[in-house]
């Protein structure tokens, strides 16, 4: 079976930023919301760095992009981002791969439903955790395949032929996040520490 080595980062907006594409950067300025401007600066820095290390050279070196669908690619390899509540988590591999970071309390549960069929659905109603946790494995799964939501997540089956691994880490007693990996090989997971821009940094294999 194959082994797919995967490379995480995971960092927060509080932390000082910098653009390593230059503030005139038109993909950054079209982005209105502060917060989502933010996070998409720090998944830079963060794709940057891992980049970096593990693959010997810089984003601009790999002709960081984005697909029509919205999806980051590089040459050489693979990339994707996921942020949720000023948390960014990002990662790299040589293979395809989708990641996905949601947090576990959500006021708006009944959103959610727009990923599910009525069936399914009804399977999850007052299960919330696995709500959320079938929803981000879908998140997942559809960047894994370069599509995105743009294709209907109802059709997305959590029965598939890729790997789905998730992880469940607390910052605090009321905030819980979930962490969803979809890959075409069995993960070798590694949570990088880059520097102070990493608040949460767990070393563990998978």
């Amino acid at each position: 079976m194959k082994i797919q080595p995967v490379h995480l980062a995971l960092g927060h907006i509080q932390h000082e930023l910098h653009d390593v594409f230059g503030i005139n950067d038109p993909y950054i300025e079209k982005i209105k919301d502060e917060v989502r401007k933010k996070e998409s600066i720090l998944a830079r820095q963060l794709l940057n760095s891992l980049c970096e290390i593990h693959f010997g050279s810089s984003l601009h070196q790999l002709d960081f992009r984005k697909t029509n669908q919205g999806q980051p690619v590089i040459n050489d390899g693979f990339c994707s981002i996921s942020h949720t509540h000023g948390w960014v988590l990002v990662g790299i591999s040589k293979l395809p791969f989708g990641l996905d970071i949601e947090r576990v309390e959500q006021q708006e549960i009944d959103s959610l439903s727009v990923a599910f069929d009525n069936a399914h659905w009804d399977e999850l109603r007052g299960h919330e955790q696995q709500i959320i946790a079938d929803f981000s494995a879908k998140e997942a799964i559809s960047k894994g395949r370069g599509t995105g939501f743009l294709v209907d997540p109802k059709t997305i089956k959590l029965e598939v032929d890729e790997f789905i691994t998730q992880q469940h880490f607390q910052i605090k007693n009321d905030e819980n996040y979930i962490i969803s990996l979809c890959t075409t090989g069995k993960p070798r997971l590694s949570f990088d520490k880059l520097n102070k821009l990493c608040k949460f940094v767990n070393n563990y294999e998978a």
